[in-house]
């Protein structure tokens, strides 16, 4: 055992391990506080509510973590991700974009019902844009 931990290679960050730990760091609650302006930072645990580290922050980097992780000397921690999330520079993968205005959706009005539809014609999808023109017609119609 102790031979192989003389040759396991050192763990690399990636964007891939950033957005997991974030990902992570956010699902189990993980909060990061600063103790005050000496740099001293301190985060909770996510397995345990009586736990807490300490993050050493010089000109927004952190410089070390003492969770499990830190300790080993993975760059990559959760409490060091939701510090990054947290001040701006850990974006999390964006959301997907939408559906272009002449992508074809679900219609709001037949739902593919067979139905004559001024939207979809009865065929159940409509472009995104026509949907939002007979919205706007209808609540003007409404509001007159």
């Amino acid at each position: 055992m102790a031979q192989q931990m003389q040759t396991r290679k050192p763990r690399q960050a990636s964007p891939e391990r950033w957005q997991r730990a974030a990902q992570r760091a956010i699902a189990e609650h993980i909060e990061v506080r600063q103790v005050n302006e000496n740099g001293m930072w301190v985060s909770t645990s996510g397995s345990d509510p009586k736990l807490a580290y300490l993050l050493e922050v010089r000109s927004g980097v952190v410089q070390s973590c003492s969770c499990p992780a830190g300790e080993f000397g993975d760059p990559v921690c959760k409490h060091r991700a939701i510090f990054y999330h947290l001040i701006g520079v850990l974006d999390l993968d964006p959301e997907p974009d939408p559906p272009a205005a002449s992508a074809r959706v679900v219609c709001f009005r037949r739902q593919g019902s067979g139905a004559a539809c001024p939207v979809c014609a009865g065929t159940g999808l409509a472009a995104l844009a026509a949907q939002a023109a007979a919205l706007l017609t209808d609540a003007e119609r409404i509001a007159a």
